[in-house]
């Protein structure tokens, strides 16, 4: 418990942090620099208070208050979190423009025309980031994408030729995302008719007090269909220990540390599973490792693996896994975000290649986390469908 409050209390002063520091950039391009009238100033100044209060405020709702009143209170914040994203970046780009004029030998504008250039500036970047949240906005909205990924694996069984894995990730139920919408991703997932069903973590994003009830759709799923799981960051930020019981109440299969073994026409294929990459630090006893998912499992049968961070795949190279399925990264979710993720994770989407036999597929997200927005990026529903075959 005092490990998820330090690292949540963490996590809220980074952001608070970082907000603190956007706000005063806008605070200072869209009022200081703009020299607007008194009026304006003060009108102004207030929303970019009140917008960068929002934000701390609607997280924190999100997490202690009951769903009815957290939803209404954290969408708005999520939004503006979504948009300020796209509003610094927009107002990033004429920095370059100043930059130049500093250094290069041209002629200063003369302070009426700077002043009005400014204004232009800012109000254009302001206009721009209405729209182009809207159609961020838009984007969630869309029925999700079915993306049939065929994988070649040498080590696979034949008997295996053709297997299908319906991989669901990221769903991030909680402050947007609620029942009505994970209802429909489930009846899109029965209509695919998979072999198998995995979820390879952040599933929720609150504790089993606020959202037990968000997740009775996945009962239809697990009725049908076998559905293995593992944990995201987000289910210790939750408390992983308490939906431990409750995913299996659920009728998943939790995977942490472990494996299971699926049989078909006499062959065999090893489906293994990690706790999430970062969980030891939470929660000890739950430190990701790959070796001792794969302790025991039969040798020189193929191997999948399900690990919520990319970052995993080294540790699964190791281990001669053949196929990992990842999520986390959310292809990036919001453009310029998107060109931060590949800091911290070595792959950010699709399908790749991991030394002489390991790869490795990172789903873009079934879902979303925060903002209901994607930008450049899209929601997935991933089938992957294994094939017999290869030269490793």
């Amino acid at each position: 418990m005092m490990n998820r409050i330090v690292a949540f209390a963490i996590f809220l002063s980074v952001v608070l942090t970082v907000v603190f520091g956007l706000h005063l950039y806008f605070w200072l391009r869209l009022v200081h620099d703009t020299a607007l009238p008194t009026v304006w100033r003060r009108l102004v100044t207030v929303l970019v208070i009140l917008l960068g209060l929002s934000l701390p405020i609607g997280m924190i709702a999100s997490y202690m208050l009951p769903l009815q009143l957290a939803r209404p209170l954290s969408y708005l914040p999520y939004v503006w979190m979504g948009s300020m994203g796209i509003l610094f970046a927009l107002l990033a780009v004429p920095e370059l423009a100043r930059l130049a004029f500093r250094i290069l030998p041209v002629a200063p504008l003369d302070p009426d025309r700077r002043l009005l250039l400014t204004r232009l500036i800012g109000a254009g970047a302001a206009i721009a980031t209405l729209g182009i949240a809207s159609v961020a906005m838009a984007a969630v909205r869309q029925k999700l994408p079915v993306l049939n990924v065929p994988v070649m694996l040498s080590r696979l069984s034949p008997a295996f030729d053709g297997y299908r894995i319906v991989q669901l990730t990221d769903l991030h139920i909680g402050a947007t995302l609620d029942k009505a919408w994970l209802h429909g991703v489930v009846e899109q997932t029965l209509g695919l008719e998979p072999d198998l069903v995995v979820i390879t973590g952040d599933l929720v994003d609150g504790e089993p007090s606020q959202l037990r009830g968000e997740l009775e759709p996945l009962r239809r799923l697990t009725e049908r269909h076998r559905v293995l799981m593992v944990t995201g960051n987000h289910e210790y930020y939750s408390d992983a220990l308490q939906w431990m019981p409750e995913f299996i109440r659920l009728g998943l299969e939790p995977l942490g540390n472990s494996h299971v073994v699926l049989a078909k026409e006499g062959a065999q294929l090893v489906v293994a599973g990690v706790h999430d990459y970062e969980a030891g630090r939470m929660v000890p006893q739950h430190k990701s490792d790959v070796a001792a998912a794969l302790r025991g499992a039969p040798q020189d049968v193929e191997t999948l693996l399900l690990a919520h961070q990319p970052r995993s795949v080294d540790a699964a190279a190791k281990e001669e896994v053949g196929l990992v399925l990842s999520g986390h990264t959310h292809g990036g979710q919001i453009w310029p975000w998107s060109l931060l993720v590949v800091l911290q994770q070595p792959y950010v989407k699709g399908l790749h290649r991991h030394g002489e036999r390991t790869q490795i597929y990172v789903s873009q997200g079934t879902g979303y986390w925060g903002p209901p927005m994607r930008l450049g990026t899209h929601s997935e529903i991933t089938v992957v469908e294994l094939r017999h075959g290869g030269d490793r």
